[in-house]
């Protein structure tokens, strides 16, 4: 069956799709993770040719619901998925991620499978190049597979196998989830290419990364402090999560590159970031995006309170080798 996309294919093209193969892989990484996956695994086949025939990405999370297929998928700029907004970045794509095989393959195919009414079914969805503005669906059938979505690019072009290959696509891998895959190693969240896994150990000193359960004023709190091993671009920053890792504020450590001669972000998870509420209590750095938080006196105590656990924190770790064994009664490192 087809179906028609709510833009043209005029649109698509236009629309902040990356051009950059290693970038539009991503997009298909993060779609996998917003759909809860643990496991995701990139793959490739090679044609007669020895070129690339299809590029393969596979997870282990959710897969497509059948009934909102026309809502969520046929919607271009609409996306359902939990909005992991994290580069440490970014905004939701808003559905646009689907696309990004169209930067150097014709043709994309999602199979599918999703627990519809205590069972799973499987069904699947394709795009071609030539005429982005219809999808065409199978029908769906009972499947004993577990639930999850394969993304198949095919008849891809320009693109080598080397560069489908660990070596090739790991750094940028890194640069874009090392934090997740850190902030969910006891998920055994993981990234493979061609079952290969993505090392985040690459780019994060574990040995100086510490992690605190804390219960301030009655609220449970996961602090992680993630120390990179190499410069980073953004200032060292805090990130407020909900505890599904949806990306509610952010602000400052109050800490700078003078201050302390190590890279570092703060990542802290709580269910107290999943109030919904209409007005917004800013983080100390007003210039800094809002949480979502009643704006009461007692809150911005509590988030000063979090901010100073942080920063003692921070400074065990600068002395961690004075502190000794005191270190690993107040931090626990990873």
């Amino acid at each position: 069956m087809r179906y028609p996309l709510s833009v043209k294919s005029k649109s698509v093209e236009t629309s902040g799709i990356p051009r950059d193969y290693k970038e539009a892989l991503c997009e298909y990484v993060w779609n996998g993770f917003e759909a809860n996956a643990t496991t995701i695994s990139i793959t490739h086949t090679i044609n007669v040719l020895g070129g690339i025939e299809e590029i393969c990405i596979s997870d282990n999370g959710s897969g497509i619901c059948f009934e909102t297929i026309q809502d969520t998928f046929g919607a271009f700029l609409a996306s359902q998925k939990n909005a992991l907004s994290l580069k440490i970045k970014s905004k939701v794509n808003q559905g646009k991620g689907r696309f990004a095989g169209f930067s150097f393959a014709n043709r994309i195919k999602w199979d599918t499978v999703c627990a519809e009414n205590g069972k799973n079914v499987q069904y699947s969805i394709s795009v071609y190049s030539e005429n982005k503005n219809e999808y065409e669906v199978t029908e769906k059938a009972l499947t004993e597979r577990s639930t999850g979505t394969t993304v198949i690019i095919g008849n891809v072009d320009q693109i080598l196998p080397e560069q489908v290959t660990i070596l090739a696509l790991e750094d940028t891998l890194l640069k874009e989830f090392a934090w997740y895959l850190y902030l969910n190693k006891e998920r055994n969240v993981e990234i493979l290419v061609n079952g290969e896994r993505v090392d985040y150990t690459k780019y994060i000193d574990t040995r100086f990364s510490a992690k605190k359960d804390l219960l301030i004023d009655g609220i449970g709190l996961k602090i992680d402090v993630v120390v990179w091993k190499e410069k980073i671009r953004e200032k060292f920053c805090i990130y407020f999560m909900n505890l599904e890792g949806v990306l509610k504020g952010r602000d400052t450590t109050s800490f700078n590159r003078n201050t302390v001669n190590f890279n570092h972000s703060v990542f802290v998870r709580s269910l107290c970031f999943d109030r919904d509420s209409d007005t917004s209590l800013t983080t100390d750095d007003s210039s800094n995006e809002q949480i979502a938080f009643d704006d009461q006196p007692s809150n911005r105590t509590f988030l000063r309170k979090v901010k100073k656990e942080i920063q003692e924190a921070i400074v065990c770790i600068v002395f961690k080798p004075k502190l000794g064994s005191r270190f690993s009664l107040l931090y626990s490192t990873q």
